[in-house]
């Protein structure tokens, strides 16, 4: 049930339109997430008011070292973005904070980021993998594009037996027909 309240607050923050970096890619996440059952955790329950304070539109804690700096941005900026949602989706905490802003814009460009399994010593190795790739200050290093992303969550869930949320609406989509 824990997992379905993290989802069910997080869903209220993207209807009120406050993701950054755009919802679409913190919608993929959100299916993805039902996926991966986090369940017997206190660290996942979250209540729609924090969802909210933690997706502000424009908030620094969820730029990108490349946004931060006004640099040239593409969709590996929202997919740092996102690495950031599933850091602390999958920890509780949050990853960037600070006092002022240029404390937080700071951290965003510089603080080392920590391997999730220092706070979760239960998260699986290839799921932190992917998160960390996801967080590469370096946009090179990163997933190149959200397919790249999801396909690298796909293998997660394809090692765990857990299918993906494409198989699941497929099979939705056909049952109608399979009962004939």
């Amino acid at each position: 049930h824990k997992t379905e309240d993290a989802l069910a607050a997080t869903r209220a923050a993207v209807e009120e339109g406050i993701v950054p970096g755009g919802g679409v890619a913190l919608v993929r996440a959100l299916s993805a997430l039902d996926e991966l059952k986090l369940e017997g955790d206190e660290r996942t329950t979250l209540n729609p008011q924090t969802v909210k304070n933690m997706f502000q539109k424009g908030k620094f804690s969820y730029m990108s070292p490349e946004q931060t700096s006004g640099k040239n941005i593409d969709s590996t900026s929202d997919i740092f973005s996102l690495g950031i949602v599933f850091w602390e989706l999958v920890t509780g905490e949050r990853l960037f904070t600070g006092n002022s802003s240029e404390e937080i814009l700071k951290k965003v460009c510089e603080m080392p980021i920590m391997a999730p399994s220092k706070i979760r010593t239960d998260l699986d190795k290839d799921l932190e993998m992917v998160i960390l790739k996801a967080l590469e200050r370096d946009k090179k290093y990163r997933f190149k594009s959200m397919m790249e992303f999801k396909n690298a969550l796909d293998e997660f869930f394809i090692k765990l037996k857990i299918e993906s949320p494409e198989t699941r609406l497929k099979k939705f989509m056909l049952m109608p027909y399979l009962e004939c």
